[in-house]
């Protein structure tokens, strides 16, 4: 009732579950009362995307953007948005014109983490398109020189104007506020991912080849 996510709520059920389980192991406690909780149906989620038009007129409108190499490595490539933010200027080899996915950055509260993605499988390599390779050439030049100028230097490949790396949730914020001002379809970050599966789907690329591109388990 407090208005916290179903996803959210099962987490405190799970660690008061393994606190009072290991009391009961302990015979501090006679029983385990989380046991008697009922379990909570998932959240209907309905899955917002983008077609073909509605993303090639985003991709018009961020470029030359603070937001221009996020947003298309997360539509072009379908990239996790803390998979956007780990990205090193390491990860990409422009002779190849291919990217390693390796590194993800995340927030947890007021923490920024960064670690490994979360599977194996999200441990992949990816073909860079030709307009996202020039897309990244351009940025790292433009992030060269607010370097020299602000004094400051990081391996992160998205950066903002002032040449730090992007906050998770302020990336996220950027964007739909950016999507109100242009007036554009209103979707979440994480749904320029959806966007990717769905435009590949409708180009006739198999399930299989979308789900390693993806990173899917399964």
């Amino acid at each position: 009732n407090s208005g916290l996510k179903v996803k959210t709520v099962k987490k405190h059920v799970n660690l008061l579950y393994s606190i009072l389980e290991n009391a009961t192991k302990q015979r501090i406690i006679h029983d385990n009362p989380v046991k008697l909780v009922e379990k909570l149906r998932p959240e209907e989620s309905l899955k917002n995307f983008l077609n073909t038009e509605e993303a090639s007129l985003l991709c018009q409108k961020v470029t030359d953007s603070q937001l221009e190499i996020p947003v298309k490595l997360a539509l072009l490539l379908g990239l996790r948005r803390g998979e956007v933010l780990g990205l090193k200027w390491d990860h990409i080899d422009f002779a190849s014109a291919t990217v390693r996915i390796v590194n993800t950055r995340t927030e947890a509260g007021h923490d920024i983490i960064e670690k490994r993605p979360k599977t194996d499988s999200s441990i992949r390599v990816l073909r860079i398109c030709d307009s996202l390779l020039s897309a990244l050439k351009k940025h790292k030049k433009f992030q060269e020189s607010v370097f020299e100028r602000m004094g400051t230097r990081t391996n992160f490949v998205c950066t903002m104007d002032n040449g730090k790396p992007f906050d998770p949730n302020y990336l996220s914020e950027c964007f739909k506020n950016f999507e109100i001002k242009e007036g554009l379809k209103p979707v979440r970050f994480h749904d320029l991912r959806h966007s990717f599966a769905s435009i590949a789907n409708d180009a006739g690329t198999s399930m299989r080849d979308i789900s390693s591109a993806m990173g899917h388990s399964n």
